[in-house]
């Protein structure tokens, strides 16, 4: 005979009967063992060399400048002093009576230096060169027919204003004066032992553009016979060293 089912009362206390489940234990996680390294020798930090610092520049000492000489005049030397007796007139060029133009001039013959005054002796032009020369001519008998700038003072006659224009009407008549002689770069010394027309151009003024006219008695015969005390050749109203400072030098030479 078969077992009757259990009923529902039985089942419930067989449930409550059983047994409790396991209870499951987990295992304790076992940390690894911690490693003891012994401390290694440290790296040392690089060495920094300080970077040394740059010793001033010493400072040069000054060297006083020392002062400026101030460079004299060139000197132009005097002419050496010839003996009369040794020294003679020269014959070259027209025949104009040297000895008569020099007196003539109004420099050499009466020490005057400006012939063109008012009526109270007071000069009308600062240079007057060509006045000078022109009054020579004049006196002369060798400036007629003379057509440049003249003075417009009346009653001065004679009285040329520009050495220039003289100078170039001089060489536009070679029948009276000669052949003139242009040169460059001489000195007095290149017309020693001559007598003639001299003109300088270009040595002085503003730009360098003045020019003078002159006699030139390269003897010294003609000057000592109005002043004995004149020594050597030399310019009726001028200097040595318009020979040298000049851009051309106009020579006539005439006895």
């Amino acid at each position: 005979m078969p077992s009757p089912s259990p009923t529902l009362w039985e089942r419930l206390f067989s449930w409550l009967r059983r047994p409790p489940a396991p209870v499951i234990t987990l295992p304790t996680p076992v940390e690894p063992p911690v490693s003891i390294t012994p401390p290694q020798n440290p790296v040392p930090a690089p060495t920094v060399t300080p970077t040394p610092t740059p010793l001033p520049t010493p400072t040069p000492p000054v060297t006083p400048v020392p002062p400026v000489t101030p460079v004299p005049p060139p000197v132009i030397p005097a002419p050496p002093v010839t003996p009369l007796g040794t020294m003679t007139l020269p014959t070259e060029g027209p025949n104009l009576d040297f000895r008569k133009l020099w007196r003539n001039h109004p420099t050499s013959g009466e020490g005057e230096v400006f012939p063109c005054r008012d009526e109270e002796g007071v000069p009308h032009f600062d240079n007057q060169c060509a006045i000078l020369m022109g009054t020579c001519l004049l006196r002369s008998g060798l400036l007629h027919g003379y057509d440049k700038t003249t003075c417009w003072y009346r009653g001065h006659k004679g009285h040329t204003l520009r050495a220039q224009e003289l100078s170039g009407w001089m060489r536009r008549h070679p029948e009276r004066f000669g052949r003139v002689e242009v040169r460059s770069n001489v000195s007095w010394g290149a017309y020693k032992g001559r007598t003639g027309f001299i003109c300088f151009h270009n040595f002085w003024g503003a730009g360098n553009q003045g020019d003078h006219i002159d006699l030139w008695d390269g003897t010294g015969i003609i000057r000592r016979e109005l002043d004995p005390s004149l020594e050597g050749p030399g310019l009726a109203d001028g200097a040595f060293d318009y020979f040298e400072r000049s851009e051309e030098v106009w020579f006539w030479p005439v006895h």
